[in-house]
């Protein structure tokens, strides 16, 4: 089950176990030997829900109940009722971790099977990969596409292989792709949560989203600074008007928008607001992330 210690920091693999029996791992790699990306061996595997976290420190990990009850909701939503250890995956998480030897910080994904055999648990862990220091100084690039889940606030396997498709077409040059409803209302990234800034006041769909676990820590803030919060999708008409825009997710954590679609926002630098949020996160991590 080691995990190679003599890898370079920026070399990519991917290690793959499965809980079996009294929640003991059964390591699978080698049944995804041709596979040169988490989502690509996601498209190999049968319909079902997941969640993605990140190590701090090495072997500490924020909102993890979060992550559990995401995994049960989003079964449900798919009309499925699945029995999820929470004990069992952190003995399992907690095992991996301390059995591998690389330096870096590392990312997991916990994948339950909801078509062949329903309750299945797979655990995917690869090296921790975030957006370069200079993107949280300078911000990046975002595109639209006028899209939406199918089940929004269901993290499913099912919306891997859209995004996948959209991000061979669409991301290069672009951080991410920002989906837009029919009314124009900016919902979310394909792999991250969406916030726009006008003014004073924060902008964000409080519907037909997914509810991500980055997005609730950031939301908390707003509230505990007494920052307005608008649970509504920036509508895309008014692009023009925006002063500052972030994404949040558990690998970029907050990270500035400085484009839309060729449109600059604000002055095409990250703004007040948006820095006061990345401070704000990244001591708010320090308090919450717990020893798995």
């Amino acid at each position: 089950m080691n995990i190679p210690d003599n890898v370079p920091n920026n070399k990519k693999w991917i290690r793959a176990f499965r809980i079996v029996r009294r929640g003991q791992l059964e390591e699978i790699t080698h049944l995804f030997s041709d596979k040169t990306s988490l989502n690509e061996i996601q498209l190999s595997l049968p319909e079902g829900v997941y969640t993605t976290l990140r190590t701090y420190q090495k072997t500490r990990v924020i909102t993890f109940e979060h992550h559990i009850r995401r995994l049960v909701d989003s079964a449900q939503r798919l009309g499925k009722v699945v029995l999820i250890r929470e004990q069992e995956i952190r003995k399992a998480l907690r095992q991996i971790i301390q059995a591998q030897k690389y330096a870096g910080e590392l990312r997991f994904r916990i994948y339950i099977n909801l078509a062949v055999n329903p309750g299945e648990i797979f655990i995917f862990v690869e090296p921790l990969e975030t957006p370069p220091a200079e993107a949280y100084t300078q911000g990046v690039k975002v595109k639209t596409e006028f899209m939406k889940r199918e089940h929004p606030e269901a993290k499913s396997t099912q919306f891997i292989a859209v995004a996948e498709a959209i991000r061979k077409e669409w991301i290069n040059g672009f951080n991410e792709i920002i989906m837009v409803d029919e009314t124009g209302e900016m919902l979310e990234g394909l792999s991250s949560n969406f916030f726009a800034i006008q003014g004073e006041t924060v902008w964000t769909a409080g519907s037909g989203v997914l509810p991500g676990t980055t997005r609730q820590i950031v939301l908390d803030i707003l509230h505990e600074l007494g920052i307005p919060t608008q649970f509504q999708g920036f509508n895309y008409r008014h692009l023009k008007s925006l002063d500052e825009a972030f994404i949040t997710s558990v690998s970029r954590g907050v990270l500035p928008v400085v484009v839309i679609d060729e449109v600059t926002i604000g002055d095409g630098k990250p703004g007040e607001v948006t820095r006061k949020m990345i401070q704000a996160f990244e001591q708010k991590i320090q308090s919450l992330a717990k020893e798995i």
